[in-house]
């Protein structure tokens, strides 16, 4: 698989990687940089816009394997020519304020297909809330059923140890503790 591929792959399509290097704790950073022609503005959209500063910040990637992969980036600060508002730049590989990508997210949903909040939180070393987000916007992509047509509901597997024995058909003997 080529470097480009890999890029690809991590949500980085359009980005420039300017490098890559592995920290002390076995993270694979990847720098990238927002190419100028790319820059526009966050509150009208135009590309008539001058750099003024920046902030470096990083986000979490899906894992290569075993490999944590931070992705690192000179978020910049633009000032519009045309509506004079100072924006930051969004990048194009993560949503808003969170401080994972895309495709990490992705990488989350498929996994809450399989295991539990609890789960993902401790093996990815996220917040809680994160992945309630993330398991909430899995749910609201879900068919939602048509129930206009039903009559009753049953649900399987209920405890009934704590019903009375007034209810028909049951016995104490009849339910284990």
């Amino acid at each position: 698989m080529s470097a480009e591929a890999l890029y690809e792959a991590m949500g980085l399509k359009g980005d420039e990687v300017e490098g890559t290097w592995t920290g002390d704790e076995g993270i694979l950073y990847v720098q990238v940089a927002v190419p100028r022609e790319k820059l526009a503005c966050r509150a009208c959209g135009c590309l008539r816009v001058q750099r003024q500063g920046g902030q470096r910040r990083s986000w979490e990637s899906a894992p290569l394997g075993l490999t944590p992969i931070d992705i690192v980036m000179r978020s910049p600060r633009v000032k519009c020519l045309d509506c004079e508002a100072k924006t930051w730049h969004p990048p194009r590989f993560a949503n808003g304020q969170r401080g994972i990508t895309k495709t990490f997210e992705g990488f989350i949903e498929r996994q809450l297909t399989r295991l539990t909040i609890q789960d993902v939180v401790e093996m990815y070393g996220l917040s809680w809330n994160t992945v309630c987000e993330i398991d909430l916007a899995r749910f609201k992509k879900l068919a939602r059923p048509k129930l206009g047509g039903l009559k009753r509901l049953a649900i399987d597997e209920n405890d009934t140890s704590h019903w009375p024995d007034r209810v028909v058909g049951r016995t104490s003997s009849s339910v284990a503790p």
